[in-house]
């Protein structure tokens, strides 16, 4: 590594943090010009040639880092505001792994070691690993980046959705993955951890392999221990809680209501709430939930964004120019009970006469969505009783029509898709642009078949040469 650094400690949260939270790395501040005596090859801006005009690192086929880890592509897996994200292959261990690597920028550098913190809190306390959260295997500094080492992991759930047509999966998958995501978030919201996630959403949960309904949550780079909150711009705008919008402090519960969100989209196959702003977004929430409770709008530094106040002291919703032109329904006019079909056979009807989703089964499920979904943060269901909750309660056989009790459902995807191609994307946060049409657009690689799509409110994107619009593959089957 060229140049002098300073060395300091990583930022302390916890005394039974596992030792590699002791290491002593290199501080990163800003490359100034003419710092770096030895140029690169690579023709860069910054970093003695090493940094493109953004800062991120220019990667190079075949290179070594931190003497063990061997790149594999010159084109990175994912790209963020945060860095990017490439495979390699670890030397020591003789496997694939996925590399973040930071920009040399010290704002990210430092948000990178809050993201190492955390990870490693978690690690010590799940040493069985039962919680379902991403592995990270160590990290290191290359030429001024800070690089996070994670497990190679599969598809995320957006990935899944795609290959459903958008058509959404079945409920009782619906199940398995509420199951395992509730038992995360009653993890994180445990007195030891008190940790905010921050940006659940379908690209931040990724399969653990691609033919099991075993997950794993990615990307706590915008995570935050309660009392330790130091982001104000948090959750991709589809999945953003109402306090967050409202400017009200937030806790573990913002998490609650984007696993709501998630859920209702797994199994309907469209976003609950797509709002093109935070303004139609409040809009789009109040016509499926009615007007929030007039307790949090007059405590919410932000109501005067979307609501006005009659002399009377009713709220109703406001006119501006953001949504001047919408039509939108009354408040709650649009029903939860028809979206997921409660009584027509699931979404649109798909769903009529398959076994596992009976109107008791949906009944159960909107039951628990609105309990996830209620306004008032401190009423919200919480973890504990989320996992307690009827619709996830554990299934038979014959209600599910498997032949085999708690065998995980097959998740079948096509050749194009097929399980050597690795979707590392959700180790970072990926863009997603869905246009007003709800039609979304998907960029992809050069030369790959993984599939990532831009989220929206949040400052990232995928950089592509190559854009489809099309599905490469027919429905998942599941």
């Amino acid at each position: 590594m060229s140049g002098t650094l300073k060395l300091f400690s990583l930022p302390h949260f916890d005394t039974n943090a596992p030792p590699a939270s002791q290491m002593v790395v290199p501080a990163v501040p800003e490359i100034e010009a003419g710092r770096n005596r030895q140029k690169s090859s690579r023709g860069g801006l910054h970093n003695g040639g090493y940094d493109d005009e953004n800062y991120d690192y220019i990667l190079k086929d075949g290179e070594c880092f931190n003497t063990r880890y061997i790149i594999l592509t010159e084109k990175p897996i994912g790209k963020g505001s945060f860095g990017q994200v490439t495979r390699a292959y670890d030397t020591v261990a003789k496997e694939d792994v996925a590399i973040k690597i930071i920009k040399n920028k010290k704002t990210f550098f430092d948000q990178a070691q809050i993201e190492i913190k955390l990870l490693e809190m978690m690690r010590a306390h799940d040493t069985e690993r039962k919680y379902n959260v991403v592995l990270l295997k160590g990290h290191f500094v290359h030429r001024n980046h800070l690089c996070l080492v994670f497990e190679l992991l599969s598809y995320n759930l957006y990935d899944l959705l795609r290959n459903t047509n958008f058509r959404g999966v079945s409920l009782n998958l619906t199940r398995k993955f509420a199951q395992q995501l509730t038992k995360t978030l009653l993890f994180l919201s445990s007195p030891e951890l008190s940790i905010i996630h921050c940006d659940l959403k379908p690209e931040n949960v990724l399969l653990c392999n691609p033919k099991r309904s075993k997950i794993n949550i990615i990307d706590f780079g915008s995570s935050c221990q309660i009392g330790h909150r130091i982001y104000q711009y948090i959750q991709s705008r589809f999945y953003r809680s109402p306090e967050v919008l409202l400017g009200i402090a937030y806790d573990t519960k913002i998490d609650m209501w984007s696993l709501g969100c998630i859920l209702v989209e797994m199994h309907t196959g469209e976003p609950l709430f797509a709002g093109s702003s935070e303004v139609d977004q409040m809009m789009k929430i109040v016509e499926v939930l009615g007007m929030p409770p007039k307790e949090l709008l007059d405590i919410g530094p932000k109501t005067h964004k979307y609501f006005e106040k009659t002399e009377e002291g009713v709220y109703y919703c406001k006119k501006t120019r953001d949504n001047f032109n919408r039509c939108y329904r009354g408040p709650g006019h649009r029903k939860l009970h028809d979206i997921l079909g409660v009584t027509s056979g699931g979404p649109n009807g798909r769903r009529a006469g398959e076994l596992g989703h009976s109107v008791e089964e949906y009944s159960k499920f909107k039951d628990l969505i609105k309990r996830m979904l209620t306004y008032d943060p401190k009423v919200r269901i919480s973890p504990y009783y989320a996992v307690r909750h009827p619709f996830l309660r554990p299934r038979t056989a014959s209600q599910t029509g498997r032949s085999t009790v708690g065998e995980s459902p097959t998740v079948s995807f096509c050749t194009s898709l097929s399980q050597s191609t690795v979707v590392v994307s959700a180790i970072s946060s990926m863009t997603l642009i869905r246009p007003r049409t709800g039609i979304t657009k998907l960029v992809v690689p050069p030369g790959s078949g993984n599939w990532y799509r831009t989220s929206p409110g949040k400052n990232c994107s995928l950089q592509s040469n190559w854009d489809r619009s099309s599905p490469a593959s027919p429905g998942l089957q599941v």
